[in-house]
């Protein structure tokens, strides 16, 4: 067992070179003043520039100075003319034979003619910018020889087809 009762030697003094030195009292008179002055300028300061950046931010600027403009000589010209162009189908077959037509028309309307005699033959024309055209044929009644059809548009032929058999069924697009 321990024996806490033992006296213990009194410890040994600290050297004077190892403890430091009080620190020497300031003076703090005429310090608040000092930083009240400081804090209020400091708000005077931030408050006439938060004013000048709010007028600054708010004015719009000036529209440049430009010199009148001189007249200019007008010049009238007239619109274009929508071209217009003539459209053919034409549907070519044997003698005798008989046959239906599917066709766009100049409106772009899907027009459809059944025991038409062939050959079978549509004129229209169509004014402004071309739109898609289709021409589909098939004999009905009749041979087994060769069936054609063409769509030709301002005088030029756009497409030709020819298919045979008995209900052959060529189909023509441009």
């Amino acid at each position: 067992m321990a024996n806490f009762d033992r006296e213990w030697p009194e410890p040994s003094p600290v050297p004077d070179d190892l403890v430091p030195a009080p620190a020497p009292e300031v003076a703090r008179r005429g310090g608040t003043r000092v930083v009240a002055v400081v804090a209020g300028l400091s708000l005077l300061l931030a408050a006439g520039i938060g004013a000048a950046l709010t007028s600054w931010l708010s004015l719009s600027p000036a529209p440049p100075a430009t010199a009148p403009a001189a007249p200019r000589e007008q010049i009238e010209v007239a619109p274009p003319q929508p071209v217009t162009r003539t459209v053919v189908y034409e549907v070519s077959g044997s003698a005798g034979d008989v046959g239906s037509v599917q066709f766009t028309d100049e409106d772009g309307d899907i027009i459809t003619r059944s025991g038409v005699p062939l050959p079978w033959r549509t004129t229209f024309t169509m004014t402004g910018d071309r739109r898609p055209l289709v021409l589909v044929a098939q004999r009905k009644k009749g041979g087994t020889g060769e069936v054609t059809c063409s769509i030709t548009y301002g005088g030029k032929v756009l497409t030709t087809v020819t298919t045979t058999g008995r209900y052959a069924s060529p189909q023509c697009s441009a």
